[in-house]
């Protein structure tokens, strides 16, 4: 589920190409980022979560849909030097083994497509 917004979401990343303006990393949030990943934690909830970890997974998937609200709010904080909005989730996702959900790494290698690293 996650692998497959991270490739959605980095296809798009890559359609920016190297060096994308500041409108258009906005952009990229506003219409791809934010849209994508509240569409995963739909599917996540629609699966339902563990029992033993609701409670974490929950507040895990609260703390991403406040983050994603505040990008909808000002997407323009992902332009902000050393921006890591998503940093404290991901490492949360990581601790509890959804690498794919959270750095974005998997067995294949591939890397984080978050904001963050979308403008660095």
């Amino acid at each position: 589920m996650c692998d497959e917004t991270a490739k959605l979401v980095a296809a798009a990343a890559a359609d920016l190409g190297e060096a994308p303006t500041d409108d258009e990393i906005v952009a990229f949030v506003k219409t791809t980022f934010i849209p994508a990943t509240r569409d995963e934690i739909a599917r996540i909830r629609a699966i339902g979560l563990p029992a033993a970890d609701s409670n974490k997974l929950n507040g895990v998937l609260f703390d991403m849909e406040a983050v994603l609200d505040d990008l909808a709010a000002d997407p323009n904080k992902v332009l902000e030097e050393g921006s890591t909005v998503f940093d404290d989730i991901n490492r949360r996702l990581d601790d509890y083994g959804l690498t794919a959900c959270g750095s974005g790494t998997d067995s294949s290698g591939s890397t984080d497509t978050t904001p963050s690293t979308v403008s660095s």
